[in-house]
């Protein structure tokens, strides 16, 4: 008898449960974040050493985000190709649009980004000092120099400031003119 009124009773609160109850359309996912550390190549000391070392300084915006995989060079790590619309082109030939590629990204609900060097995202009005990938299957594709070292966000004003941590310092409200006469 005790099993009878445990299986009754547990049939009406499954149909009770399932009558009244709304099921969510998605249940959120949560994203991990992974800070990566690295140490660049080269250290730039100041503006000028590292707009001799740049193939193309632009200022530029970023109009989208073309796609996030494993990078060739270390298939650990993602890398993300953005779409960068170039406004001024101060060194280098600049076409109407470059592809420019950064360490870090999202890759299964894990996003990877370098310490001291947040993602670029879309709408970003920033000042790139890039280098070109001469060979493989990037060839084309430009990655900024030395990291947070060679991008600045560009101000409504035009004023630059620096992004993440990086070693070059440039003066408060410096601008994009004062900053190409330097490069």
């Amino acid at each position: 008898m005790r099993t009878t009124i445990a299986a009754a009773t547990m049939c009406v609160l499954v149909a009770a449960g399932c009558a009244g109850a709304s099921v969510p359309a998605e249940t959120p996912v949560e994203q991990e974040t992974v800070a990566i550390t690295a140490s660049y190549p080269y250290g730039y000391r100041d503006l000028e050493e590292i707009g001799r070392a740049a193939d193309l300084v632009v200022e530029g915006r970023v109009t989208g985000v073309r796609s996030t995989g494993p990078d060739p060079a270390t298939p650990d790590l993602p890398e993300t190709l953005f779409d960068v619309e170039v406004i001024l082109g101060i060194k280098g030939e600049a076409p109407g649009n470059i592809v420019v590629k950064q360490t870090g990204g999202t890759i299964e609900n894990v996003t990877y980004e370098m310490q001291g060097d947040p993602m670029l995202k879309e709408g970003d009005h920033v000042l790139l000092y890039l280098q070109r990938v001469t060979g493989g299957p990037e060839k084309g594709i430009y990655f900024i120099l030395g990291g947070p070292q060679g991008r600045f966000k560009v101000a409504g004003n035009g004023s630059l400031s620096t992004v993440g941590s990086p070693t070059i310092k440039i003066p408060s409200n410096s601008t994009i003119e004062e900053v190409a006469a330097s490069t």
